[in-house]
This record gives C-alpha cells, sequence and structure tokens, in this order.
C-alpha cells in the first residue's frame, strides 16, 4: 500500500499490526510504504513531487530506499 505521509516506522508498524488483526483475511502480506516510493520503477528510478508538499525518493537496483525520513 501506498500512502500519502507514510514516513514514520513506529506509526507504520501500529497500522500495519492494526490492520492484520482487523482485516488479516483480505491479504496473505502486508507492505506500507511512502506513496511517492510506491509509484517507483521496478528495479529503479526517482520522483520527485512538488505542491503544496514535497517528497523525493531513490529506489535503487538493489532495493534500498533513499529520502524521506
Amino acid at each position: 500500500m501506498g500512502l500519502s505521509g507514510a514516513e514514520n516506522t513506529t506509526t507504520n508498524t501500529l497500522l500495519l499490526e492494526h490492520l492484520r488483526s482487523q482485516h488479516g483475511d483480505l491479504a496473505e502480506s502486508l507492505f506500507l510504504t511512502n506513496d511517492a516510493v510506491a509509484t517507483c520503477f521496478e528495479k529503479s528510478g526517482i520522483v520527485l513531487i512538488a505542491g503544496t508538499g514535497s517528497a523525493c525518493r531513490l529506489l535503487k537496483s538493489d532495493g534500498s530506499v533513499h529520502g524521506g525520513d
């Protein structure tokens, strides 16, 4: 799931725990990330969102994500 503002690891973990406990039958696994990363390319790429709020993420071919936090 790509969610705007999903920057805080602790908050993300709490949300995923809640989703699993209340709706665990809907999916085998859950993954939560900032919506900027969710739009990245399959192997690597850069996403830059500029507007009222701004975000920039780099997804490298090794799977590491940079930017945000």
